[in-house]
């Protein structure tokens, strides 16, 4: 059986930042930290979806050249490819950094407004 995993911010930072109960300091450090680690899920992101694609459209090419009623339906079997990968890739930078992203902004927006311009993400 698959587990699906999202990285979300733990509870009681966010609750702890929506209180405004962290030094700015922290928030800077975290802010950062933050930063950090969701420019490299993105490389990641960005990296398996690639690798997705060059599959994908490696089959693609080999259907093409094997079956003649693929030939026919060219465009179609492309655009559908191109709307999956799409998904794929909205799907994982959701999972992997949209919603801690999203996450840790309101809650810097409602504890500390001063610093959400600095610090956002």
């Amino acid at each position: 059986m698959a587990v699906i995993t999202f990285r979300t911010l733990k509870s009681e930072l966010a609750s702890a930042l929506e209180c405004g109960k962290v030094p700015e300091k922290n928030v800077r450090e975290i802010s950062s930290q933050l930063k950090s680690e969701n420019k490299r899920s993105f490389t990641v992101v960005v990296v398996l979806v690639s690798v997705f694609a060059v599959l994908a459209a490696a089959f693609l090419i080999y259907m093409f050249v094997i079956d003649e009623v693929m030939r026919e339906q060219m465009l179609t079997w492309i655009i559908g490819t191109v709307v999956l990968l799409a998904a794929i890739f909205g799907l994982c930078y959701l999972a992997f950094v949209g919603l801690i992203k999203r996450q840790f902004n309101s809650a810097l927006k409602s504890g500390y407004p001063n610093l959400y311009d600095e610090c956002k993400i």
